[in-house]
């Protein structure tokens, strides 16, 4: 990985790439920049933080990185993610941290946090193909997020009160359904008693289907079967289940499978079923504190089909 300094140039997507190609950071030879999509033409672009990004060709036109520049409205988004995505690769080890892609080139531009992410290949165009895509991958992921919950869990003497807070704050939440914060009560009651003590863990906080990548060729030979993006959001000492919901939520897991995998992640917590629930009302109760430029509207929207597609695989 290159680590290259701040640059005075016009910040911008275009003059970035020009003084990367002088630095000769990109893995291949008389690199072109393609796609370039901006803030203000992407169907998106309520995300007022949302990043420049452009793909990166070779001069024979094959697909070689992903270039992110950060928009002024938050110009550590993408240094964010890149800080994190190391962090969750450290945490992780060396066999479960191979799926979280590293960047090839990061730095500052003009104020900005950039980074140059090696190519992987995006799901397929084609419904059916795409369909069939999801359903290798569901398992494959399912039992990475399994195998990541048991590595990353910790507890120490700031975990009860970092649950307490979240779960407090979701009860709170006057726009939510009654049987949410009602719940969310519920959980603090039992912390309180002591009969649940939860654990922390490495979380995603945005694992959903559109972040899980493949390999850049067919003939890859690294033996990593998926690559997941956009860390911005995650937290080394985040909460389980989240991110298992949102999974389940963008790749059709039935009901019945939801249900198993929740019941594997609960043997590993060493919790009861029930306490699934508090732990995803907890991850949204603390994710309301952290929305910044996320629409709240979309907040709600997703804390909904969190609580209803956990209620419903029970």
């Amino acid at each position: 990985m290159v680590k290259l300094s701040t640059c005075r140039s016009s910040a911008n997507i275009h003059a970035l790439f020009s003084y990367l190609c002088d630095q000769e950071a990109f893995p291949c030879v008389n690199p072109t920049l393609d796609r370039l999509q901006s803030c203000a033409t992407r169907s998106d672009s309520v995300v007022a933080d949302l990043p420049e990004r452009a793909k990166i060709r070779t001069g024979k036109g094959q697909p070689c990185g992903v270039l992110f520049l950060a928009n002024p409205t938050n110009p550590d988004l993408v240094g964010r993610a890149v800080r994190n995505a190391k962090a969750a690769c450290e945490m992780l080890g060396e066999q479960l941290g191979m799926v979280v892609l590293q960047p090839l080139a990061d730095g500052v531009f003009e104020g900005l946090s950039y980074v140059l992410w090696p190519w992987v290949r995006p799901v397929s165009n084609s419904r059916y193909v795409a369909l069939i895509q999801r359903r290798i991958l569901r398992s494959k992921v399912l039992a990475w997020l399994r195998k990541a919950t048991d590595r990353t869990k910790l507890r120490d003497a700031n975990t009860k009160g970092h649950f307490v807070n979240a779960l407090t704050n979701l009860a709170s939440i006057g726009d939510l359904p009654d049987e949410m914060t009602r719940e969310a009560a519920r959980g603090l009651e039992r912390l309180q008693a002591g009969e649940w003590r939860p654990y922390q863990v490495l979380e995603h906080n945005d694992l959903w289907f559109g972040n899980i990548m493949l390999p850049p060729s067919r003939r890859d030979r690294t033996g990593c079967p998926f690559y997941i993006i956009d860390w911005a959001g995650a937290r080394t000492r985040g909460f389980p289940i989240f991110d298992l919901i949102r999974l389940s939520l963008t790749t059709g897991v039935s009901g019945r499978a939801l249900n198993r995998e929740i019941q594997r992640h609960c043997t590993i917590l060493g919790c009861l079923p029930i306490d699934a629930i508090h732990y995803l009302l907890a991850a949204l109760g603390y994710l309301e504190q952290t929305l910044e430029y996320f629409p709240r509207e979309r907040y709600n929207e997703t804390a909904q089909a969190c609580y209803k597609t956990i209620r419903g695989s029970s």
